[in-house]
């Protein structure tokens, strides 16, 4: 993994690197309304609840190592080069990776493709979807940001630029798509 920040960046004639930000899209209201005492048969709601976090933790892990393994399979290691990628942060469907710029939208877009489906593939998460009839026909997805800022650039300003850049994805996605459409990942 790289050491530093300017490890990520090409060259230094191009000490531009990236900050992707994702968050998690429709997961606060499926919480909302899942009864979780009737979600798993012959099981209480503690059971189901750990259960079904367990189940979105995997998504989340599996779908991180696919994403990047996809933008980094024709990577080589060499002495003088450091690995692409940096996940920094995750906690529950947040996400901090910085990576080098030219990977930012196809790692972004892998990831959200990625959690998008395996969720979708997960029974106790696809059974919590179907469990609540207005959320049926949704899917659980991701809203990036991605930043691009030349390395050195304050990280603390990183983090708020990137974080504004994901609110606004959210906002975005909430007014172009209607009720029948389902946006996908990255939007």
């Amino acid at each position: 993994l790289p050491k530093e920040l300017s490890h990520l960046a090409p060259a230094s004639s191009d000490s531009y690197i990236a900050f992707v930000k994702a968050d998690g899209d429709g997961m606060g209201r499926l919480l909302m309304k899942l009864n979780w005492d009737r979600l798993v048969p012959d099981k209480d709601g503690g059971w189901s609840c750990l259960e079904f976090s367990d189940a979105i933790e995997k998504c989340l892990d599996k779908a991180t190592t696919d994403a990047v393994d996809a933008v980094t399979k024709e990577w080589e290691y060499s002495t003088n080069s450091r690995f692409p990628v940096a996940p920094l942060i995750r906690a529950g469907e947040d996400f901090w990776i910085v990576c080098r710029r030219n990977l930012a939208i196809r790692l972004a877009l892998a990831l959200g493709e990625a959690y998008e489906g395996l969720t979708q593939r997960t029974e106790i998460i696809a059974s919590s979807m179907n469990a609540i009839p207005e959320l049926r026909e949704e899917r659980l997805t991701l809203s990036f940001g991605i930043l691009f800022a030349k390395q050195g650039f304050p990280i603390e300003a990183q983090l708020h630029m990137v974080e504004a850049l994901v609110k606004n994805a959210k906002r975005f996605r909430g007014r172009y798509f209607s009720a029948n459409e389902r946006p996908k990942s990255g939007c």
